[in-house]
């Protein structure tokens, strides 16, 4: 079976520039990675992914933490809807972004 890695790979996109978004590159590769990939996955499933690099970032973000994924490996563990006891709230986002993704907002 084929992972996102090696699947995004193959079909490499970069869909944030590093040099239009500060925050960005400011992070770690392997956190860049799993933003791209997770725009990647939203794009095939016809999410649109066009608009400034902070708000895709923005937006892969937070399907990741809705998703509970702060690795590339954590793919593989996403629940259904219809298994998740209950909601995220939006401060339990922003917490999650802050304390995964080198965010402090």
């Amino acid at each position: 079976m084929k992972t996102i890695n090696s699947f995004y790979s193959m079909n490499r996109k970069n869909y944030i520039d590093e040099s239009k978004s500060k925050t960005f590159a400011s992070k770690t590769s392997e956190v860049k990675e799993l933003i791209q990939n997770t725009l990647f996955i939203l794009d095939t499933f016809g999410i649109p992914v066009v608009n400034t690099p902070r708000r895709l970032e923005r937006m892969a973000m937070a399907f990741l933490a809705v998703a509970s994924v702060n690795t590339s490996s954590g793919f593989s563990n996403i629940m259904d809807a219809g298994e998740v006891k209950s909601a995220l709230k939006t401060r339990d986002i922003i917490h999650y972004i802050n304390t995964h993704f080198q965010e402090n907002s």
